[in-house]
């Protein structure tokens, strides 16, 4: 059959559900095909041709319905808090005649309070979960009391350019959803993934990708680039641009034989942080080694090379990250590594999640210098938070830092790097000057302590204090105004900041007290702006913190599909102010809190470590505690004012677990004595915290 016949057949047999981007493939493969010679059986007729692709499209769909079942998950953790249940529907693939059903991790996130099968007649029946992949983000579903006909599946992945229709079943007992399209690809998501041009989304989630002849040559699944192995409805934003993921059936099948002992396969953790995040970048150097990681223990130190690994050399950063990415917890993985112009091999036993530490706190600010003092600093200009153990130490509220365990300071990024090392309980020596030009210098032992989960509540002079360095100028005196916030064409939104942008001033990149922050908030798009600003106003002045609301072009709530849009608003910002970004806070509720939860997750994203919630929390898996661990990410978590029991269970143990994750969790309440005790203000107060180490 030619390729015009077969483009014709898909146009007009297979509709699927309308949108901009859908439409698009069609319009374009109907004015491909009129550009394209028709050739075949001489005298074959267009409506023949046509009739002919489509009946071949139609078998294919026929053949694997039977195996094709509709899932419905009541009682998500989208529940209503007014006690309303919510239920998701997705698609699944049958596996065995013993009533066992593949499908994705959409929408089984959270333990449901029921899952049900509907097979292609309309048959319902109960099933549970026995194992879930998250890694390739698989779930593995047992219905005790049915019996059902699996597909056949392919032997081999398909060929890229070859015919695929991705399959659905969004109603029970009416016939799939199918769309036709062609592998585009091979071995993305780092190595892991079909990628096909069929459009994919949450209705056929967990459905099978198949070839003309029914066979399942993958099972759909909601993967991206950006994952962060938790966010399985990663990729859900891309669902209209013609770029859509299966996992091939033949690692699908091999997954659900691992599944079925009922254990969970979870990505591998190395403990490691490097050099460089840069894809093409060809140094791929350990900066950091978790306490207790895999890496740890296998003798990995700072400052190693990583040259080779699995047998494969490492050119490039992307080509180790691929490597790391694609394997489970529990495998040995073989590394090469470059110590000192000596070359090396380990083995690697890859762990499940980084062991929970201690992080050490100082309880100091440090500035970037002026331009004035760039080139004579031999040291870091400190400001010391009230009540820290250096405060406590005699430390004085300004003075500069010239070394830590006779580790010199010579500028902020070493100040930052040596304070990663930090531990509660263990001792460091910091040798410091009380003035710039001072020529004697002290030293003070001091006792790290924990992180302090409550935050301080701080003067106005306080916050000046440690905003700048004692000789930096006082606060920046351009007026605050509201102004618009073009953002292109994702969106738009609003901000409250200084007239006069920073960096039009002289010397405004490089003096510390012209430096601002940035709250972000994810919830206010629908908010009146007078109220936002009134409830904002102060703090954000005070602090020197910009505001931002950013809105889609949808003027719709925000969503995990915003996540370009918040990035964008940042990138304004930074173009036109000086920033520091020790102090770039998302702030979200509940209906954001995903977004949030998204972007900390990014470790492409580096500037945006931390985010407080107004009601809700972060629902963060424990696979992403390496991320949370090399972000050093920080979470503030405002105490709801009433708060049933079970939720006060669900947001216990979610503190309990994001704490085990790596992440810094503080709590405010929300009960407000007056002004300075807002949650605004203390956000703002909790925001200053994020710059202390």
């Amino acid at each position: 059959m030619t390729l015009r016949r077969r483009i014709i057949g898909c146009c007009e047999t297979h509709p699927v559900p309308f949108n901009a981007g859908s439409m698009k493939h069609t319009f374009t493969a109907v004015l491909m095909l009129l550009l394209v010679p028709a050739s075949g059986a001489a005298g074959a007729s267009p409506f023949a041709a046509q009739q002919e692709a489509g009946d071949d499209i139609r078998q294919a769909v026929a053949k694997v319905s039977p195996a094709v079942v509709r899932i419905r998950v009541l009682g998500t953790a989208e529940t209503d808090r007014a006690g309303a249940i919510s239920s998701r529907v997705t698609t699944g693939v049958v596996v065995s005649a013993d009533g066992e059903i593949l499908t994705s991790a959409f929408g089984l996130t959270e333990k449901p309070a029921a899952i049900f099968v509907e097979d292609s007649v309309g048959q319902r029946t109960s099933a549970k979960v026995v194992a879930t992949d998250s890694l390739r983000k698989l779930v593995l579903l047992k219905c005790p009391d049915a019996g059902f006909q699996p597909p056949e599946f392919s032997e081999s992945v398909p060929s890229v350019g070859a015919w695929a229709i991705a399959v659905g079943r969004f109603y029970s007992a009416d016939h799939p959803s199918a769309s036709l399209g062609i592998i585009s690809a091979t071995g993305r998501i780092h190595g892991l993934a079909i990628q096909t041009d069929a459009k994919v989304s949450p209705v056929n989630y967990g459905g099978p990708l198949i070839d003309l002849q029914g066979r399942v040559t993958g099972i759909l699944v909601p993967l991206s680039p950006q994952d962060s192995d938790t966010g399985v409805e990663a990729g859900v934003e891309w669902y209209d641009s013609g770029i859509g993921f299966a996992i091939p059936a033949t690692d699908a099948l091999a997954a659900a034989e691992k599944l079925r002992s009922g254990q969970n396969q979870k990505r591998g953790v190395l403990g490691i942080g490097l050099s460089t995040r840069n894809p093409l970048a060809s140094k791929v150097e350990v900066s950091t080694v978790h306490p207790g990681s895999a890496a740890d223990e296998a003798g990995i130190r700072k400052g190693d090379r990583i040259v080779a690994a699995a047998g494969s050399q490492i050119e490039r950063f992307g080509v180790f990250e691929a490597i790391i990415r694609s394997r489970y917890a529990g495998e040995s993985l073989p590394l090469t590594i470059d110590r000192d112009g000596t070359t090396r091999d380990v083995t690697v036993t890859l762990g499940d999640r980084l062991p929970p530490i201690d992080r050490g706190w100082l309880g100091i600010v440090a500035h970037s210098p002026a331009s004035s003092q760039k080139d004579s600093a031999d040291g870091i200009t400190v400001s010391v938070m009230p009540n820290s153990p250096a405060a406590a130490a005699g430390m004085p509220v300004h003075c500069v830092v010239l070394a830590i365990d006779d580790e010199p300071t010579q500028d902020v990024p070493a100040f930052l790097q040596i304070s990663r090392t930090f531990r509660a309980g263990a001792g460091v020596t910091v040798r410091y000057r009380v003035a710039a030009d001072a020529t004697d210098s002290k030293h003070v032992n001091i006792t790290l302590s924990g992180l302090p989960g409550d935050i301080p509540k701080l003067t106005p002079a306080e916050i000046h204090g440690l905003l700048t360095s004692e000789d930096s100028s006082s606060q920046a005196s351009a007026p605050w105004a509201q102004s618009k916030l073009d953002l292109g064409d994702t969106g738009t939104g609003w901000m409250f900041a200084p007239t006069v942008p920073a960096k039009a001033v002289d010397n405004a990149a490089t003096e510390p007290g012209l430096s601002f922050g940035i709250v972000m908030l994810l919830s206010a798009g629908g908010e009146p702006e007078e109220t936002v600003l009134r409830q904002w106003r102060e703090a954000c002045e005070l602090h020197r913190l910009i505001l931002a609301v950013p809105r889609n072009a949808e003027q719709r709530e925000l969503s995990r599909e915003d996540s370009g849009l918040v990035t964008e608003a940042i990138s304004r910002i930074t173009d036109a102010y000086s920033l520091d970004r020790d102090r770039i806070i998302l702030v979200a509720e509940e209906p954001q809190a995903e977004l949030a939860a998204q972007l900390l997750l990014n470790p492409r994203l580096a500037s945006l470590n931390a985010a407080a919630f107004l009601s809700g929390w972060p629902r963060i898996g424990a696979s992403a505690s390496e991320l949370l661990q090399q972000k050093s990410a920080s979470i503030l978590l405002v105490e709801p004012r009433q708060i049933d029991r079970e939720r006060a269970a669900l947001r216990s143990l979610a503190m309990r677990e994001l704490r085990d994750s790596g992440a810094r969790v503080s709590t405010i309440g929300t009960v407000v004595a007056d002004e300075a005790d807002s949650p605004a203000s203390r956000i703002s107060d909790w925001a200053l915290m994020q710059k202390a180490r």
